[in-house]
């Protein structure tokens, strides 16, 4: 299951990669219509099934996937309920609380973290692109400086905080 999947990239991606039926869910009906000509274009739609539900309200069953992944938006609650008994969450997420560690995200949600990958760095530089690509469109004209420094804000202000990017993989046992 790929959980707020907008466009459904993780979830085309493991269909691609693996030959694996996958399921992608997200509030946007437009983003899911995307993923579905997406996935007919690269030939795995008999592999997708693409659903419009929020995160906090799965229509799966109880231990229903042998993984769960999603980048930022997901219900730790719901994500282990739809998962099986020794299935994975792969979660890509900015964690804004420098106090709480991936361990203590872990134990709250229930699950066991296999995996922590501190990606704070890459995640940095990517956003540090989107601000150059922020002031070419405001030096265009394209944009603002109101929507430049919103772009910018967004962009940095976690980070100032202490905030960190990371990849986990947990289990549900």
């Amino acid at each position: 299951l790929d959980t707020a999947c907008a466009v459904g990239g993780n979830a085309r991606w493991m269909a691609s990669l693996y030959g694996c039926q996958v399921y992608g869910n997200d509030i946007d009906e437009q983003a899911l219509a995307v993923a579905r000509d997406l996935a007919e274009i690269e030939n795995i739609s008999e592999l997708c099934t693409f659903v419009k539900a929020p995160v906090e309200d799965l229509p799966f069953d109880d231990n229903t996937f042998d993984m769960v992944m999603t980048t930022d938006v997901y219900d730790p609650t719901e994500v282990k309920r739809v998962l099986k008994p020794g299935g994975s969450f792969i979660v890509v997420s900015l964690f804004e609380d420098p106090k709480v560690t991936p361990l203590q995200l872990a134990e709250s949600w229930g699950l066991e973290l296999e995996i922590s990958l501190d990606v704070t760095d890459l995640a940095f530089a990517f956003n540090r692109a989107k601000e150059t690509e922020a002031r070419l469109l405001h030096e265009s004209k394209m944009i603002g400086a109101r929507e430049l420094i919103e772009i910018m804000n967004e962009s940095i202000v976690p980070y100032t905080r202490g905030g960190r990017h990371y990849i986990l993989r947990l289990r549900k046992n």
